[in-house]
């Protein structure tokens, strides 16, 4: 070829002129267009509109720089107090030793120490230069008192993607329990606790050789695992882990390793971790750690206690599937009648966010576990799934935490009726508004709108049929739905299951939707003959026998389309 275009790098190559580039660059050369005409052209096909930076914008942009300054001396300013030669520092210098983590995991991590001056932070900040208000603009003191956070602590800066310091973690060195052990950076423009994941930075090299993210509880159980090669572990700063966590971790694996505590709390937070992971398309074990308090604990007695956490990430963990069901079960008296019943409930939320192939396997788990007939269990969690909705801050917990589910409202955007038919149809129409390139499959063409029983079903099919945009960009796609209502809601799809549905090939794909389309067509069968027997009971008018006709031979045809799509023939 004379000019190979890299869709996936956006990069452009001549090998009659050795010119290259990206697309900036190509629409620069071939139009002879400047930059900012390019960049207008390129935005006003994706639907993005430009605008101009504003007085408040310029002012915005220039605390964020100052602010990463900031956080940039001030982070080798607590890492030179480590190795200052009095009393204080050689205590922390003491401590961090003790906890196994040595001079490499230090410099890695940038762990510092702050003094116990109470103002040498922001005696420090104003002598190299920063003024108060960008000093209290840091996240570094207290709203109130003015004063600051890091006073006798040992110091882990958090670093953005980028590799910059934007905020501070640090653990107390002295005693005192009137003031927190573990204490954050306030949030700023540059750090919000819910979306930034300590260790982050240093696992993505990790993390990009298709690792698995282990997800621990603090940030010595981050800096112990990295020191023993365990380089892909993370926590949550000073918070719960949140869906922004999980959307973060999705970008460079899909697979993780929940690594926490084994107590209650432990437990609970790994419930939640778990609705998260899969909300996103992320798979996830559960790692369990037997004899030590933590990971981190674990390593410092030496190899017996490195043993144990290298067998607990990488060769015991347990699926998720396995964790859920000891949750559950040791929640219910194993000797009430409705025990099994009740634990197959527990699992419904689980069971939604499952691709129908899962849902299937999850059944016959829960069949083998349970000794139930798998039919049984099948149609169990498929009715509760379309009674039952869970917001976020419903999601059953774990042990001695177990909220009674509740029966919701309808409402007509966010719940189908029950049964299989909906389930089955809804996570069909979800998959194809992200997959909007397989609406024209064969197979989808054997749905029809009246066939959909759920009315978001109905919403997404009728966008997705009357669109001219199915093969725009999600913003451009969205963007050209005229009625503001599906806009919305068709973009709370779009952004909830995009990731998982785009991380299935195409064979997978082709699977789920002839998997579903099967369902649907077969349920119009049963429907099309409870009317035919409703018609054989009364007078056979020539109309009705018209009808009969009609019927039946519409019944034929579709029973053919489903023996043939049995043979393989409706899969793409």
């Amino acid at each position: 070829p004379s000019m190979v275009l890299n869709d996936e790098r956006g990069t452009f190559y001549c090998f009659g002129c050795q010119t290259s580039g990206n697309i900036f660059d190509f629409l620069m050369l071939y139009e002879h267009l400047t930059f900012y005409q390019a960049l207008e052209r390129l935005a006003g096909e994706c639907n993005v509109a430009l605008r101009t930076e504003t007085d408040e914008d310029r002012k915005e942009r220039s605390l964020r720089e100052q602010l990463y300054d900031l956080h940039t001396v001030l982070t080798a300013e607590f890492m030179y107090q480590l190795t200052e030669n009095n009393p204080y520092a050689e205590r922390a210098l003491s401590y961090l030793e003790k906890r196994g983590v040595h001079e490499d995991m230090r410099r890695k991590f940038m762990i510092g120490y702050a003094p116990p001056d109470i103002s040498f932070v922001s005696d420090f900040l104003r002598k190299r230069g920063f003024s108060d208000e960008v000093i209290y603009s840091a996240g570094l003191f207290s709203a109130e008192s003015k004063r600051s956070y890091f006073v006798d602590r040992i110091v882990f800066p958090v670093l953005d993607l980028h590799g910059r310091p934007i905020a501070f973690s640090a653990r107390r060195m002295n005693n005192n329990d009137d003031i927190p052990k573990y204490i954050n950076s306030s949030g700023t423009g540059l750090f919000k606790k819910g979306e930034v994941l300590y260790g982050m930075y240093q696992a993505i090299g990790s993390l990009r050789k298709k690792n698995p993210c282990v997800l621990v509880e603090g940030n010595f159980d981050v800096v112990s695992l990295h020191s023993i090669g365990i380089d892909n572990a993370v926590a949550a700063c000073g918070t719960a882990f949140t869906p922004a966590h999980m959307e973060l971790v999705s970008r460079y694996s899909n697979r993780m390793a929940v690594f926490y505590d084994s107590d209650d709390a432990g437990r609970k937070n790994t419930l939640n971790v778990i609705y998260c992971a899969y909300e996103r398309g992320v798979r996830c074990v559960v790692a369990k750690l037997k004899g030590f308090k933590d990971a981190s604990e674990a390593i410092e007695t030496g190899e017996r206690g490195v043993a144990a956490v290298r067998a607990a990430v990488e060769d015991k963990a347990v699926n998720a599937e396995d964790f859920l069901f000891d949750c559950f079960s040791s929640a219910r008296d194993t000797g009430s009648i409705s025990f099994k019943s009740d634990v197959i409930g527990d699992f419904w939320k689980f069971h939604s966010l499952l691709g129908p192939v899962e849902q299937y396997e999850l059944s016959r788990f829960l069949a083998a576990k349970l000794s139930l007939p798998e039919k049984m269990v099948a149609e169990k969690l498929s009715s509760m799934s379309g009674q039952m909705r869970l917001n976020p801050s419903e999601r059953p917990e774990a042990p001695g935490f177990l909220p009674e589910r509740k029966i919701e409202p309808h409402d007509s955007r966010t719940m189908g009726i029950a049964g299989e038919k909906p389930l089955f149809e809804t996570d069909l129409m979800k998959m194809l508004a992200v997959r909007r390139d397989r609406f024209k499959d064969e197979a989808v063409s054997f749905v029809r709108s009246s066939d959909l029983k759920n009315p978001n079903s109905r919403i997404i099919f009728r966008i997705l049929a009357d669109s001219d945009c199915l093969a725009a960009e999600d913003d451009a796609f969205i963007s050209s739905i005229s009625n503001e209502e599906d806009r919305r809601y068709l973009s709370e799809i779009i952004g909830k299951y995009a990731s998982m549905y785009r991380r299935y090939d195409d064979a997978r794909i082709s699977e789920m939707i002839d998997s579903a389309v099967k369902r649907i067509v077969r349920s119009r069968i049963k429907d099309e003959s409870r009317n035919l027997s409703a018609l054989s009971r009364i007078d056979e008018a020539d109309s009705v026998l018209l009808e009969k006709n009609r019927m039946l031979t519409a019944l034929s045809m579709l029973n053919k389309s489903i023996a043939e799509e049995s043979d393989g023939k409706l899969a793409r």
